[in-house]
């Protein structure tokens, strides 16, 4: 690079190794000082994304499998309340984000200390949206009951997650991929003003995460069977989506102390010539009220420009 500085690296969460002791070595051999946030790989039962929830309610007594549908993107089974009154006495219990994210932080702050991972750089911890496994795993008729639920349960497993970690040493970032289906009119949904809905529920999760503590979206247009449920045209989605999330109103934007991370993906396939000049689209992002000059930041769609960190303002709205 022309100016000798080392270009900080994104590693979005999953990372095909054994262990969280794996994922940390291997990052900071590879990357050393470039990766300025590293995650635990989401090894093991989390290696499928949400797929371990599966068993938070197949195993809740209040509800019943049900056989998934061969036609969709992701056919995976689907559970249903047994009757209308299990709705009445319906818990969630504990999901396990809180638990993996206090191990996997214990084995990163002993390689830290012992010079592994360097200095200034935090643990990130990866977690769906609460609507994510919600969409997965609960039958649509039922999922205006269960969301909410489900919602409280991670949001309070956040809120441990944010008390075991220095907020200086921790970046969380929300997986946003059934989200950007439903904005993509792809997926069905419990709600009808989808877009206003969808932005109120990514900006009150992003108000749950407290100030020091770096925040994360990654927008996501999935990858189940390594295959994107659409391949998008060009990032003007994602981009209306990133501008529409100020989060965090308790954490006024101060000296930039808190920073916004949003991840955009790229298209799997390369565009083609006849396409090239509409994946090249520049899409500014903006910021609310913030200032212009703290907003000057763009997201192209193709295959260099991939992240956007920039501090933001708190506030949710829609263009």
């Amino acid at each position: 690079m022309a100016s000798g500085k080392p270009r900080a690296i994104m590693l979005v969460g999953s990372v095909p190794l054994t262990n969280s002791q794996d994922v940390f070595r291997t990052a900071a051999e590879i990357l050393g000082d470039r990766i300025k946030r590293v995650p635990d790989g989401e090894t093991g039962p989390r290696i499928n994304w949400v797929g371990w929830q599966f068993d938070v309610f197949a195993t809740n007594p209040a509800f019943e499998i049900v056989p998934p549908d061969p036609a969709s993107y992701a056919p995976l089974p689907k559970v249903r309340l047994r009757s209308p009154g299990a709705a009445s006495s319906l818990t969630i219990g504990p999901l396990g984000y809180a638990r993996a994210a206090r191990d996997s932080y214990a084995e990163f702050a002993r390689l830290r200390d012992a010079g592994v991972i360097p200095r200034g750089c935090r643990f990130q911890v990866s977690l769906p949206t609460p609507l994510a496994p919600v969409c997965a795993f609960v039958a649509p008729d039922d999922q205006p009951l269960v969301e909410p639920l489900y919602e409280t349960r991670l949001l309070a497993e956040v809120d441990e997650i944010c008390a075991a970690i220095p907020a200086e040493s921790l970046a969380l970032q929300w997986d946003v991929a059934f989200e950007v289906a439903i904005w993509e009119g792809l997926w069905p949904v419990h709600f009808t003003d989808l877009k206003r809905e969808i932005i109120e529920r990514l900006a009150r999760i992003g108000n749950r995460v407290p100030a020091g503590v770096e925040l994360g979206y990654h927008l996501c247009y999935g990858d189940y069977a390594h295959h994107h449920f659409k391949e998008p045209v060009d990032a003007a989605n994602l981009v209306a989506i990133a501008s529409s999330i100020s989060p965090t109103a308790h954490q006024a934007l101060d000296g930039a102390s808190q920073r916004q991370v949003v991840s955009l993906p790229i298209s799997v396939s390369p565009p083609n010539a006849a396409s090239a000049a509409v994946h090249r689209r520049r899409f500014p992002i903006s910021c609310g009220s913030t200032p212009k000059s703290r907003v000057d930041r763009y997201a192209e769609f193709n295959a260099y420009a991939i992240v956007v960190i920039r501090p933001c303002v708190a506030r949710s709205r829609l263009r």
